[in-house]
Parts: structure tokens; sequence; C-alpha cells
């Protein structure tokens, strides 16, 4: 059976020889994205990472495909609706961190709202000791809005009550975590911070427009380490320039793959809906009041070594006839 691996560095890839070594297989390993390749081995079994599109167009390059394997809990990059039609398997990675993601989470919003960040940048880049225009404001005392409460959403709840905030929740499904729970919209219009942990579906598309600028509190911040699609861009830039959103803290953005390719869109000027989201990207990393992290909540040495172990133990149990965690 042939298996190949993409966007595997050195580290990945000796795992996953010396834990495979005694099983009957071919491998294939690429450090690249999948559809950045034009010679792909005929493989029944896929090991990919996030920024693999795995698409209709890409999936049907495979005419014995059996098995994806994300190295992710997010599954978006993939057409499930292609591989239940083609009977092609799919599993990820359920919960490699959620206690890595909530404490990211809190790294980001008190280094957005105590400008901690913006603190040190200013002293690397002047070398003046000075706290003037520095002033932050406290966690302690402040409305979280928490915007779905699974693992990751509930461990957020329970830090944030440590820090003594007023916890208040949005979920289909309520947890007996000690929040209360609210409408969506009565969240938006109570919290002094929004943080967002929900899963890119088509429901929760642009769940933070335009239109939500109008219920929010003036000079709210906003935490998003979910997914760029969650919160519509130009809503976020217009909520910046006029003030109604205080400051933004951001993992994920919105079509945050072209700027990884941004010069092959550029070179492209028909894509014209592409190259706005370029700009309003660049917007957003350039604005005063806005911290961007490259998708990095997940990137701690504990994480990463569950994330593997785990597409480990999901291409074995593949192997021995009883698939886990699939989707």
């Amino acid at each position: 059976m042939r298996i190949a691996f993409f966007e595997v560095n050195e580290k990945e890839k000796n795992f996953f020889e010396e834990n495979l070594k005694d099983k009957d297989l071919e491998t294939f390993y690429f450090q690249e994205k999948l559809q950045d390749l034009k010679n792909l081995p005929d493989a029944q079994i896929l090991c990919i990472f996030i920024n693999s599109i795995l698409n209709e167009e890409n999936l049907s390059k495979f005419k014995n495909l059996k098995l994806v394997v994300t190295r992710s809990t997010g599954f978006d990059h993939i057409d499930i609706d292609y591989c239940k039609k083609n009977k092609i398997l799919v599993s990820n990675v359920p919960d490699y961190g959620s206690d890595t993601v909530a404490e990211y989470t809190f790294g980001l919003m008190i280094s957005l709202l105590r400008k901690i960040y913006f603190a040190i940048d200013r002293i690397k880049e002047t070398g003046v000791f000075d706290f003037e225009g520095l002033e932050g404001v406290d966690l302690k005392g402040k409305t979280l809005g928490v915007i779905g409460t699974g693992k990751i959403g509930e461990r957020v709840c329970r830090i944030a009550k440590c820090f003594g905030m007023n916890v208040l929740a949005h979920d289909l499904i309520k947890k007996d975590i000690g929040v209360i729970y609210k409408d969506y919209f009565d969240v938006l219009k109570e919290a002094d911070i929004l943080t967002f942990h929900v899963p890119a579906t088509p429901d929760t598309y642009h769940l933070f427009n335009k239109n939500c600028l109008e219920i929010v509190k003036k000079g709210v911040y906003i935490v998003n380490t979910s997914r760029g699609s969650v919160i519509e861009t130009e809503a976020l830039i217009l909520g910046l320039e006029s003030g109604i959103i205080a400051g933004a803290a951001l993992d994920v953005l919105e079509e945050e793959e072209l700027l990884k390719e941004e010069l092959e869109y550029l070179k492209n000027s028909e894509k014209v809906e592409k190259l706005k989201s370029l700009i309003e990207n660049h917007l957003l990393m350039k604005h005063p009041n806005v911290l961007i992290s490259p998708h990095n909540a997940f990137n701690s040495k504990e994480a990463k070594e569950r994330i593997l172990k785990t597409s480990l133990d999901n291409i074995l149990s593949f192997l021995n006839n009883s698939p886990q965690n699939l989707i």
C-alpha cells in the first residue's frame, strides 16, 4: 500500500519513518503542499496538513484513494462530500491541544489589551524606555463573550473566570461550566471582549459581519483563534476605522492562504476578489490596533507531539481494519 505525506519537515518525516518501518508500505514524503506538486504518487493513503487543499479536482487525481488523514482538528480544507460519495475515509485529530489554543488566546488577549507587544516593539525599534501612550485596560471585571464552547471555548471560559472576568457564552449546546449562555446577539451587545472558537462551516461563515457593528458595544475588542472565515474582514476594518472596534488580536485571517502565494495572485489581475482579500489582509496587518500571528495557536512542542501520535494511530488503526477518529 502507498502512503504520501505532505507538508512534513525532517523531524516529522523521521517520526513516521521510524514508526512505520515494519509495515508493508511504500512511503512518499513531501515538504510542499499537495496542490503545488505535479507528479503525485498513486497513493491509497494521504496524510496532509491544513494548507493542502483536497478539493474535488485534487482528490480525483488519486484513483485508488482509501483514506485521508489530516494532522489537524479542522477539516474545511477537505471536500468531505466528495470523499463520502467516493467511499474515501477521512480522519482528523479531535483534540490535540485545547489548552494549547486556549492559553494562546489569552496570550493574544492580554498582549492586545495591555499593549504588551506594542511596548516591546517600540523599545526594540526606538530604544526609548518610555510608557507614554501605552496605557491598557485590565481583564478583571470585563465581560468576555465566548462564541463557541467546545473543548477550546470551554477552556477559555475557565481561564477567564480565574482572571475575574464575567463570562457570557453562546453555543447551540449548553454545558454546565458556570457561565451564562445567551443568544448570540445578546452576547454581542454586552461583551467588552469577543473571542471566537467555532469551526468553519456554512453556518459560521461571516458570523461576525457588518450587521454586527450596529449591535456591539463601542470599543469592543475582538479575538479570533478559530478560522478566518468566521469574521468578515471588511466588517473588521470598518469597525476599526470607525472606533466601534478598539482593537483585534487575530491568529487567523480570511483567505490567509493568499498571503503565502500573493505574488501569483498579483500577476493575475483577473482574480479581483482574491486581490481584494489580499489588500484587506494587508490593511489589517498594518493597522496600529491589530495584532496578527500566523495561525500559530496550535504550535507548541506538546501539541505537535500529540498531533503526530494521533495521526500515526489513525493510520495504524486503518491498516488494522479498525479506522478511528472518522469525520
